[in-house]
């Protein structure tokens, strides 16, 4: 086991350092990340079947074919994380953030890995520069709405939510704006009684007693 473990340790020691030395010409990459699909693809029917230290090794492989593609790191990360390898998977998410292309994406896995371990501030300055990035990620957004109500930053949920709000207004189908609708409904004082357990009523009230 030990063995094994140490040598996890050195394959992600090694593909950190093929991310920085890595040649970067177009016929390479081209070729690379042609290559790295296909092992991605290979990890991700292993990783359904339950495989994941035969997905790992396809995902390691296609880091090393193709350091500048995104999905591979992340991928890699998260499969690290599913074995409990907390701190190589920190560092995969954590070199991923140098590839524009998965930084957003890079951000939200690191913010989930250390909410789970118990970094909560750090997750969430991570899930906060991943919401400004890609600003319309929905997931995101809830997941951050979600931890400011938790916390108790009422104003910060209450602005957040308020981009949500814009957002599917703005893009998404009717079936998703009465969905809004409902969690708009929630501030309606009136309809939902004084004692409703509602964190967006919660919210309003705290911020008009201020």
């Amino acid at each position: 086991m030990k063995s094994s473990y140490r040598s996890g340790r050195l394959a992600t020691a090694g593909v950190l350092a093929l991310l920085l030395v890595a040649p970067s010409t177009a016929a390479a990459e081209i070729w690379g990340e042609s290559s790295a699909k296909v092992l991605i693809r290979r990890g991700a029917q292993q990783e359904k079947r339950g495989r994941l230290s035969r997905a790992l090794r396809h995902y390691t492989d296609a880091t090393r074919l193709a350091p500048h593609y995104a999905e591979g790191f992340l991928r890699l990360a998260s499969v690290r994380e599913r074995l409990g390898q907390y701190q190589d998977a920190e560092l995969v998410y954590t070199a991923a953030l140098s590839l524009p292309a998965g930084k957003a994406a890079a951000l939200r896995g690191r913010a989930g890995l250390r909410f789970r371990i118990g970094h909560a501030p750090a997750a969430l300055a991570d899930l906060e520069a991943a919401v400004e990035l890609d600003p319309s990620h929905h997931p995101a957004l809830r997941e951050l709405m979600t931890r400011y109500s938790q916390s108790g930053a009422w104003a910060a949920a209450l602005a957040t939510w308020r981009k949500i709000r814009t957002l599917t207004t703005a893009n998404v189908s009717r079936s998703q704006g009465l969905a809004l609708s409902a969690l708009a409904a929630e501030t309606d004082v009136v309809a939902l009684g004084q004692d409703h357990p509602s964190w967006v009523r919660r919210s309003l009230v705290r911020l008009s007693q201020r």
